[in-house]
């Protein structure tokens, strides 16, 4: 269950072990000179990931990955953390990959709510 900043980063590392790579190279201007990032730079990151990655993803994880984001979707919101990863995940994931052929072919995986918020940004030809 993805309930935080943490736990996200912790998923994404170990169910997409390529985006570790790519989160830890010196082109990764979302981690902060301290080492901190934000939930919003996470997703950014891993949107990035994700279009240039798609191909070589499963889609086991792929399925599992809109499962995640769908639960954070619709869980009631209750505490900064959880309004900050719903935020996150919106602008900084589903919003990046709209209008892209990853988005296009992802729409199979999201559940209601997700696409429901990705069909308002998504416009593919």
């Amino acid at each position: 269950m993805i309930n935080g900043k943490e736990n996200l980063f912790s998923y994404l590392i170990i169910e997409f072990p390529g985006f570790k790579k790519q989160w830890e190279s010196e082109d990764n201007y979302n981690i902060n000179e301290d080492g901190s990032y934000t939930t919003a730079g996470l997703c950014a990151e891993f949107s990035q990931f994700y279009i240039d990655a798609f191909d070589l993803i499963d889609k086991h994880h792929k399925e599992k990955l809109f499962s995640e984001i769908e639960f954070v979707l619709t869980k009631p919101r209750v505490g900064d953390d959880l309004l900050e990863l719903t935020s996150s995940i919106k602008s900084c994931f589903l919003e990046n990959i709209s209008r892209t052929e990853a988005g296009e072919a992802s729409k199979t995986y999201m559940g209601n709510a997700t696409r429901q918020f990705f069909d308002r940004w998504h416009v593919y030809p």
